[in-house]
């Protein structure tokens, strides 16, 4: 057991090359939402569409991309969201993967190589 008091609250941040380019990737891309944009302190903070999750976005010099975690967004219709963003010119990694009756699930990459994946459950 711990003594840590968690809030209902998590913030997925990650580094990125051009903080401007990122905030209207996730905005026009994934529909995500500018909550806050610091551009002095070159920060943003942006709303998923999972209440209590949202997308930080911190300006570097060089973005690590491809490593850490990956954040998993959940949608109703992978196959209709993926088709749409194949449209955008967002890159995948691969195939859509499923395990049959449980999910599936495809990798995308944001402009700095940042890896999102989508999963919809098929129970």
């Amino acid at each position: 057991m711990t003594d840590i008091e968690y809030d209902d609250e998590i913030n997925l941040a990650l580094g990125v090359t051009n903080l401007e380019r990122s905030v209207a990737f996730f905005g026009e891309r994934l529909g995500f939402q500018k909550l806050f944009v610091d551009p002095k302190n070159r920060w943003a903070t942006l709303g998923t569409f999972v209440q209590g999750v949202t997308l930080g976005l911190s300006e570097v010099e060089t973005a690590p991309g491809r490593g850490g975690a990956t954040p998993t967004f959940g949608v109703r219709d992978l196959d209709a969201v993926r088709s749409r963003l194949e449209a955008a010119e967002v890159a995948f990694d691969g195939n859509t993967v499923e395990i049959p009756g449980v999910t599936k699930f495809a990798t995308f990459f944001d402009p700095d190589g940042n890896a999102f994946m989508l999963a919809q459950k098929l129970r």
